[in-house]
């Protein structure tokens, strides 16, 4: 019986360390759901259809195109997207020091979640959040900051440049778990078991690709 009771132990807690971290949030009126396994195993899904993959080196967003899917490699949009801007002015991209995270003294909670309320200056203008230290939540946020990342590099633009700023002070701060920030809202956290596939682009859909910008897919 012990025997039994020990294996059935293990086999449970096996299964636990197997489920995958998944998050619902709102932003305005859509809903987000972020899926994320590992730093390799990343996944948002949004309301309106379509989804972005981190998986393994690769970062790539899936839309739906009538009743087809295409693949987008995040590096090729963020070029599409820097092509269509001005190059971003110097004397603008914030530094590290540009970018404050203040306590209010203020608590919130969210989805059944303690939080504190902190000002956060960018360089230029102030926002309200709501962060905690909960340790799934900021497994959450750190891979959406993942997520951030990737775009924010690929963009080589003044907004772009303000992500990064703001993820290098974010990321070494001891409250990183998003609860509430500029219409985005936790909703649910728990874990739950993802198939691998969730994190592999569909073999059916067509690939973007734009020559002369990257050489093309990576």
């Amino acid at each position: 019986m012990r025997k039994l009771t020990i294996t059935i132990l293990m086999g449970l807690l096996a299964n636990a360390a197997s489920a995958d971290i998944v998050a619902r949030y709102t932003m305005g009126k859509d809903t987000v759901v972020l899926s994320y396994r590992d730093a390799n195993h990343i996944r948002l899904d949004t309301s309106r259809g379509g989804y972005s993959l981190i998986s393994g080196d690769r970062a790539v967003a899936v839309i739906n195109q009538g009743d087809r899917q295409m693949v987008m490699d995040v590096d090729q949009m963020g070029a599409v997207l820097s092509a269509m801007r001005n190059k971003p002015d110097q004397d603008r991209i914030p530094q590290q020091g540009d970018v404050t995270i203040t306590g209010t003294g203020e608590t919130r909670e969210i989805a059944g979640i303690d939080g504190e309320v902190f000002v956060i200056n960018d360089g230029r203008q102030d926002y309200s959040v709501v962060l905690t230290n909960d340790p799934a939540v900021v497994k959450a946020g750190e891979a959406m900051a993942q997520f951030f990342r990737r775009f924010a590099n690929a963009m080589n633009n003044e907004q772009g440049a303000r992500l990064l700023a703001l993820d290098n002070i974010y990321r070494n701060h001891s409250h990183r778990g998003l609860l509430q920030a500029q219409g985005l809202q936790l909703v649910s956290i728990g874990e739950e078991e993802r198939p691998d596939e969730m994190y592999s682009a569909p073999a059916s859909a067509i690939s973007f690709s734009m020559p002369g910008l990257l050489g093309g897919n990576r």
